[in-house]
Parts: structure tokens; sequence; C-alpha cells
């Protein structure tokens, strides 16, 4: 398990915070130390009717440029 921080783009206030979870699994991942850390998303959608249906694995697209610091928990 890890913590991925994702900074936030230039001269704005929106970085976030997401997991990384090990495993056997597909799609976007960071690695650290050798071992893939797969993106999966911590918060929910603030709209009722748009829930969130991302899987892990799957990374919302405007967070595919950021850059990540990836906090591998022990």
């Amino acid at each position: 398990m890890a913590l991925l921080h994702l900074h936030s783009e230039p001269d704005k206030s929106n970085g976030h915070l997401a997991l990384g979870v090990a495993g056997n699994y597909a799609g976007d991942y960071f690695e650290q130390d050798g071992k893939k850390y797969y993106y999966a998303e911590s918060t929910g959608s603030i709209f009722p009717d748009k829930p969130n249906n991302l899987r892990i694995g799957l990374m919302p697209s405007e967070f595919r440029e950021r850059e990540v610091d990836v906090y591998v928990v022990r």
C-alpha cells in the first residue's frame, strides 16, 4: 500500500491524494523500489447522480501528467 501525492498544476491549488495498491492489477501505476502501485481513487463523487465508477488501475485523465510522490506504507 502507498499514498500517492499528485502535485498541483502550476499556479493552481488542485493537488490530490490517492492510494497505490500493490497486487495483480492492470492499468495506471507508479513504481517505487521495483514494486508497482496501482492507482486507486480515495474519494467518492459529491454528486449523487454521478457515482465514482473508477476501478483499481484507472486514473482520471486530468491527473495523468501530474508529478507524483509515492509514500510506501509499511
